[in-house]
């Protein structure tokens, strides 16, 4: 699995399968403005407009069961199942984001 820049967020997710080989997962779309920043200001929004933020709780502990699985699943050479899961966010949306990038 290749996810690509963190900071950034813009390259496409990677299957790599040895068998039969590459199966892009997901294209991103290509905004190399659009930086970790972003994370903040939706929180600072959700926040003051007094709604559930996307870096919730729940978000955060699946993050981490992920990247254990990760870890396991690279150390054992075998497919490890994440046994959590959570509600994926709504999508940020366009306006709000040239909003935040505008305020920079």
């Amino acid at each position: 699995l290749r996810l690509g820049d963190p900071n950034c967020f813009s390259d496409d997710i990677v299957l790599l399968r040895p068998e039969d080989g590459t199966e892009v997962v997901e294209t991103r779309d290509r905004q190399p403005d659009l930086e970790r920043g972003l994370g903040v200001a939706d929180l600072v929004d959700a926040i003051q407009e007094g709604h559930p933020h996307r870096a919730s709780s729940e978000m955060a502990g699946h993050v981490l069961d992920v990247m254990l699985a990760v870890t396991e699943s690279a150390a054992k050479g075998r497919h490890v199942t994440v046994a959590s899961s959570c509600e994926r966010p709504a999508p940020l949306e366009a306006e709000r984001i040239r909003g935040w990038l505008a305020e920079r």
